[in-house]
This record gives C-alpha cells, sequence and structure tokens, in this order.
C-alpha cells in the first residue's frame, strides 16, 4: 500500500521527486514534504501504539512546538513543518494545536516515515 502523501511549502528548494520522497527533508533537516507510513494526532500526555510495535508519545506541547517520545527515546522540541529522525522512526508535525484557555486542547498531528 504506498503511503500517504503531505506536501508543504517551507524553506526548502526541493524539486517535486525530493517533495514526493521526502528524501528533501531528511537530507537536509528541512520539511518540504513527506511520504507517510502513519499518520496520528496525539493528545498531550497520551500514549498512542502504532501496527509496528512502536509507542508514540506527546510529551510537551505549545503553541509553537511539540515534543515526541518515540519508545524510549525522547526527541527535541521541534516545529511544525519539521521533523526528527528517531532510532525507530522518522516523524514530522504536521500542526500544532495549543488553545491556552482552562479545558482547552493541546495536540499535534504527526506523520511517521519507518527507518
Amino acid at each position: 500500500m504506498a503511503g500517504l502523501v503531505f506536501l508543504f511549502s517551507g524553506k526548502g528548494n526541493a524539486t517535486t521527486e525530493d517533495s514526493i520522497s521526502g528524501e528533501a527533508f531528511w537530507s537536509s533537516g528541512r520539511f518540504t514534504g513527506c511520504v507517510c507510513d502513519w499518520t496520528a494526532t496525539l493528545d498531550e500526555g497520551d500514549s498512542l501504539p502504532d501496527d509496528q510495535g512502536n509507542s508514540f508519545q506527546l510529551v510537551y506541547v505549545d503553541d509553537t512546538y511539540a515534543k515526541l517520545k518515540v519508545n524510549e527515546e525522547t526527541g527535541p522540541k521541534i516545529k511544525a513543518g519539521q521533523g526528527y529522525k528517531f532510532a525507530d522512526a522518522k516523524v514530522s508535525i504536521l500542526n500544532v494545536l495549543y488553545q491556552a484557555y482552562a479545558g482547552g486542547k493541546h495536540q499535534t498531528g504527526i506523520c511517521v516515515k519507518y527507518n
């Protein structure tokens, strides 16, 4: 089954082929596109398993950054449109939702590409 394709405008100068393959993002550290093997929306503090046996947890989110834990590895704070290569998967932040009032949602969407 083919992965989902997300294309974003960013600071990178990727070709169409790079955007579709995701290589421009992973090699340059800039998010220009990602072919996702799996996507999810995570609420802060919740942990969600995928069908590969990995666990994804949103450990921190604010109006700009999200910080994820994949299995036992915690990554740095990353902005929407950027990503981080964990030992078991490459994860991009698709969006950040931070409602700064009592009862507001704190969540992020992720795009996962398995190593």
